[in-house]
Formats: C-alpha cells, sequence, structure tokens
C-alpha cells in the first residue's frame, strides 16, 4: 500500500489506474483541450484547401478525421470523446500520429507552394 500525505492509503494499481485513465480524461476532455485541439485541427485543414484552393490531390491519406467516431453499432460520440478512458499510452500514441501528419502536411503543402 502506497500511503499519501492525506494518510488515506490506496494500492499501486489504484494509483496507475488513475495516472493512466483519469488524468488524460480530466485533461484532454473534461478540460476541454481536445476540443480546442479538434478546432485547431480544423482550422489548419481548411486553411491548407483554401490555399491550395481546394486541390488536395494526394493529401487524403493526411487528412486528420475530427468527425464522430462510432463506438457501437449506431452509436456515435464526438471526435474529443475518444481521449476518454483512454489509457495514457494510448493519448500519446494518438497525439504523435497527429503531430506527425501535421508536419507531413505541411511538407507536402510547401512542396506545391511556388
Amino acid at each position: 500500500m502506497l500511503h499519501r500525505a492525506d494518510s488515506n492509503a490506496t494500492s499501486i494499481y489504484d494509483t496507475d489506474q488513475y495516472l493512466n485513465y483519469y488524468v488524460p480524461t480530466e485533461y484532454m476532455v473534461d478540460e476541454g483541450h481536445a476540443a480546442q485541439l479538434k478546432k485547431l485541427i480544423d482550422i489548419y485543414q481548411h486553411e491548407i484547401r483554401k490555399t491550395l484552393n481546394g486541390d488536395t490531390t494526394g493529401l487524403g491519406e493526411l487528412e486528420i478525421s475530427t468527425k464522430m467516431i462510432e463506438v457501437n453499432e449506431g452509436e456515435l460520440l464526438p471526435w474529443e470523446q475518444s481521449f476518454g478512458y483512454t489509457p495514457l499510452i494510448a493519448v500519446f500514441t494518438e497525439l504523435s500520429k497527429i503531430e506527425m501528419k501535421v508536419n507531413l502536411l505541411y511538407v507536402e503543402f510547401e512542396k506545391r507552394m511556388p
């Protein structure tokens, strides 16, 4: 058992559970950081399309989808909820994928600029 400063005992499992599931949920979903990220991704992609005059040929694989996600047959949730009650490592992995796509999209965008 771990003992916190407030003398409440908790198991290591409970602490790991909190860090792995609840902290990412609080930060990304409850505090609205996933919603902010979604807004920035949507703005970024819109500006890229606008600057390229809608010619996104070959950029499809770099598209970052922020659409509703299907969790069960017919049950849709907002994209932001994909960060809820998700292990911390999975959140880091998803954020890394988004970062990679943004960087690759920027490189591709730069190639097309005169």
